[in-house]
């Protein structure tokens, strides 16, 4: 329905990498015969269909919701400022979103990061705001604040914060396909 408070309140991270993993299997692969022999050969996969009719629910959702991308395979933010490759991180964090956008075929939110682990240290910091990122969404209980706000928004440095349950969105993890 389009008038529900809890879709128009919700935006769906989306794994740019999952995303491009579904997209290739929804074209065709190829499987080994016998998975413990490398010199078995190869079978048509059997999963074509299923991968394509679930990017294709996703692309509905996309188009009627908030959508926005994670980092690229689940990047670590400390981890991309320790080895300090602008354009490694780059594609890890700023450029997945044009990826969802061109395989989802919509425009996603842009300048957010969801840290994969859900908390956000001073070099984590750092690097997104050096990036041109604005805004990261991170569990609450990651942040010691010095006052707290009933919406969860914060500021660190130039970055904006917004906060999380984590036991609410695990409750929603689980909720299963038909919640």
């Amino acid at each position: 329905s389009p008038d529900l408070k809890v879709r128009d309140g919700t935006c769906v991270a989306v794994d740019p990498d999952l995303l491009v993993t579904v997209q290739a299997m929804s074209r065709g692969y190829r499987v080994m015969k016998t998975p413990d022999d490398p010199r078995s050969g190869t079978v048509a996969g059997n999963g074509r269909e299923a991968a394509a009719e679930w990017l294709d629910r996703l692309r509905t959702v996309a188009r009627s919701m908030c959508i926005t991308a994670l980092p690229y395979a689940q990047a670590g933010l400390n981890s991309l400022k320790l080895i300090d490759d602008g354009e490694l991180s780059a594609d890890a964090l700023r450029d997945p979103a044009d990826l969802v956008d061109s395989i989802l075929g919509v425009t996603s939110l842009r300048g957010l990061t969801i840290p994969a682990i859900g908390t956000l240290s001073t070099e984590g910091r750092d690097l997104l705001t050096g990036l041109g990122l604005t805004a990261a969404a991170v569990a609450s209980s990651s942040l010691e604040a010095r006052e707290s706000t009933v919406a969860g928004r914060y500021r660190s440095g130039e970055l904006t914060l917004q906060t999380y349950q984590a036991p609410i969105t695990a409750a929603l993890g689980g909720a299963g396909s038909r919640p």
